[in-house]
């Protein structure tokens, strides 16, 4: 049997011509390629450092549209309304942040025809058009053709009206007829009495903002010839019996139109925004449609909880003087409740959404109503750290049973670091109406205030004849809801006043 032999080279090994020649082939090939590729990855690597200095800018542009916004919106004066000689001139230049970028606001108002007022207008704009252009580093030039540099434009236009302050009725407390504070007519004359009247459907003489001076104001009786409004006025100095009426309201504050609500649910009048003068509101003729409102003073103020000095107002007649200057924490959905430690006992196993303390001076504000915030960021615009609350001269901190459904209490804060069901999160305005103004704890769960529609065992009930029913504070799965949001500014469910938002291009 024959059998077919491989032939021996030279050396004695197999002759496997071709393998060798190959081998180098295929190094040669990884080779040529890997030199191809090095400048693929110099140019990619290159691109991504481009790319990280443009987002880089674009953000300290958008920062510089927030900031001029921040401080077109807080041009007011006292009670809220637009002051002219506040408003920004620009340009408004920011400092080098942490990543070296910095940016540069112009501002130009415009008229109703779209002419311009230049950046220091001295007549009431229609809008305002700003263009912030950020830089990625510290010595990079304000100008669109600069290298990185990214150019934002927006168009601000301004609220001439008065519709986004809040009103509501201001109810007397009573068991036999439910009774509001009536101005008579939506436009009533300087000089008409006030009376009470039945509360049916809310009609516009009935509707009351508490402003930031303690005023209240008939929200139907702003108009462009009297864009302060009417305000309760009981005539000064005040007076036993002096009856309640509807004057214009005092483009300065005027003692005989300011009116404290006090722990009593009393109307109090005071002297100076901070004190009370012994006089308040009552009801002449109790539980009698059309009786008159005049002051009280002595027993029949700061007394028991009755029909006659006891007022009720809704929990959407404004803020007042409360809100984030005074350390209140406002809830949105009831707008004249604030965030309060039970009868000011901090052993309480729940906290209340309370009608919030009225006082100019926030020094004078009960301490269960006074809550310290962890500091803001301002990249984030959001606070992580401690709330606290200070009673009897002891710190409490908020605290979290961190389960939904569960109640949040105070508790004394410890020495050292805390334990994380004492962490909270606070947001500010974050660009997302979703996470705008909330507060988390540890877990993500939203502090909120209990709707009493939809969860009606999640109340306070005081004592028969303490006052009326509130709304137990609660945590919940957050949705962005208006139960869920603090301190939130009053238009903040109406649409953006900033349009045309856009980025300009260079050249």
């Amino acid at each position: 049997m024959n059998f077919a032999r491989v032939r021996p080279n030279r050396s004695g090994r197999r002759d496997d011509r071709g393998s060798l020649p190959m081998a180098m082939l295929v190094s040669l090939v990884g080779m040529s390629l890997s030199a191809a590729l090095v400048p693929v990855v110099v140019n990619h690597l290159a691109a991504t450092r481009v790319s990280a200095t443009r987002t880089r800018a674009l953000h300290a542009a958008q920062a510089g549209i927030d900031t001029a916004l921040g401080h077109i919106r807080a041009a007011t004066d006292l009670p809220g309304a637009g002051n002219l000689s506040d408003l920004p001139s620009g340009p408004l230049t920011s400092g080098t942040a942490p990543d070296g970028s910095r940016y540069r606001v112009t501002i130009d108002y415009r008229d109703l025809d779209g002419v311009s007022l230049g950046s220091r207008p001295t007549s009431r704009p229609q809008s305002a058009v700003l263009v912030s252009i950020g830089v990625a580093t510290p010595n990079g030039a304000f100008d669109q053709n600069t290298p990185g540099a990214r150019t934002l434009q927006a168009t601000y236009t301004f609220l001439t009206s008065a519709t986004i302050i809040p009103g509501g009725q201001i109810h007397v407390r009573s068991t036999n007829a439910d009774l509001c504070v009536d101005a008579g007519s939506a436009r009533p004359a300087a000089g008409a009495v006030v009376t009470m009247r039945r509360c049916d459907n809310a009609p516009q003489q009935q509707i009351f903002a508490y402003n930031a001076n303690l005023t209240l104001t008939l929200v139907s009786s702003r108009t462009v010839a009297n864009p302060n409004g009417m305000c309760l006025d009981a005539g000064s100095p005040h007076a036993a019996n002096a009856e309640v009426k509807l004057q214009a309201c005092a483009a300065t504050s005027r003692p005989s139109q300011q009116w404290i609500f006090n722990d009593a649910g009393n109307l109090a009048g005071t002297g100076d925004g901070n004190g009370q003068d012994g006089y308040c509101f009552n009801v002449k003729i109790p539980d009698s449609p059309g009786s008159t409102v005049v002051l009280g003073s002595g027993t029949a103020c700061n007394g028991n909880q009755d029909n006659v000095q006891t007022f009720r107002p809704d929990s959407t007649v404004g803020t007042g003087a409360a809100g984030p200057a005074s350390g209140q924490l406002v809830n949105f959905a009831q707008f004249s409740r604030c965030l309060n430690v039970t009868d000011g006992v901090p052993t309480t196993a729940y906290l209340t959404a309370w009608p919030c303390r009225q006082v100019i001076d926030s020094s004078r504000i009960p301490p269960e109503q006074v809550w310290t915030l962890p500091a803001m960021n301002p990249t984030t615009h959001t606070s992580p750290g401690l709330i606290t609350v200070k009673i009897g001269g002891v710190d409490y901190c908020l605290r979290s049973p961190q389960s939904s459904g569960a109640y949040p209490n105070v508790t004394r804060c410890p020495a050292g670091s805390p334990p994380a069901n004492l962490s909270w999160t606070v947001y500010g305005l974050t660009g997302s109406f979703t996470t705008s103004y909330q507060i988390t704890d540890g877990v993500g769960l939203c502090l909120a205030v209990a709707d009493p529609a939809t969860s009606p065992t999640e109340i306070h009930q005081p004592a028969p004849g303490a006052g009326p029913t509130m709304s137990r504070i609660v945590l919940r799965a957050c949705d962005g809801g208006l139960w869920q949001k603090w301190n939130a500014p009053a238009d903040l469910t109406r649409p953006s006043p900033l349009t045309s938002y856009f980025e300009r291009t260079a050249g």
